[in-house]
């Protein structure tokens, strides 16, 4: 590999490959509760966000309690959306955990 204006190239002249650094811990101090269904809910995909979430640095709950700062909300349930509400808890959309 030879190094050209800061771009890496492979010996065909190809931009080579760049490992995925590791995700910094952005979310620490978060604790969220994940709800995530496809549209027509017969998927579930909350486990899947609560990985990237634990991997951003942030704590997941399991339930929605006093401790939950974020509840990440697609497609769930309406009593989770107005408990959340009541309780003050910032509900963001799958979005804000990918970006």
């Amino acid at each position: 590999l030879r190094e050209l204006a800061g771009a890496r190239l492979n010996r065909g002249g190809r931009r080579a490959p760049r490992a995925v650094p590791p995700m910094e811990p952005v979310l620490t101090g978060i604790s969220a509760f994940v709800e995530v269904w496809s549209s027509n809910r017969t998927e579930n995909y909350s486990k899947t966000f609560e990985q990237q979430l634990l991997d951003m640095g942030a704590k997941v709950s399991k339930t929605l309690n006093k401790h939950v700062t974020h509840v990440v909300f697609k497609d769930g349930r309406l009593t989770t959306w107005t408990k959340a509400q009541k309780m003050g808890v910032k509900l963001v959309s799958v979005l804000w955990v990918e970006m």
